[in-house]
């Protein structure tokens, strides 16, 4: 889901929304979930591929080197993710 919007609104920045996002989805619902946080939603969807526990919060800094960024996406995770 794109929330830019939200990061004004809330005054925060997207690992912190995503942390909220996943404590209250949690509380109200019972249920975990991962949130990938991406500059594109390419990338948000492979970052929430990389978390291995039922929950998290994987952020992947837009603002980052590419060859850092580069460092974690694994060609089997991109091939396998069904969100792309």
């Amino acid at each position: 889901m794109e929330l830019k919007g939200a990061l004004r609104y809330y005054g925060t920045d997207a690992r912190r929304l995503g942390e909220v996002l996943r404590v209250r989805t949690l509380s109200r619902l019972g249920t975990d979930v991962r949130v990938g946080i991406g500059p594109t939603i390419t990338v948000a969807a492979t970052a929430s591929g990389q978390i291995t526990a039922p929950g998290g919060v994987f952020a992947v800094d837009p603002d980052q080197d590419p060859p850092l960024a580069q460092k974690w996406v694994r060609p089997e995770v991109t091939a396998d993710d069904a969100g792309i």
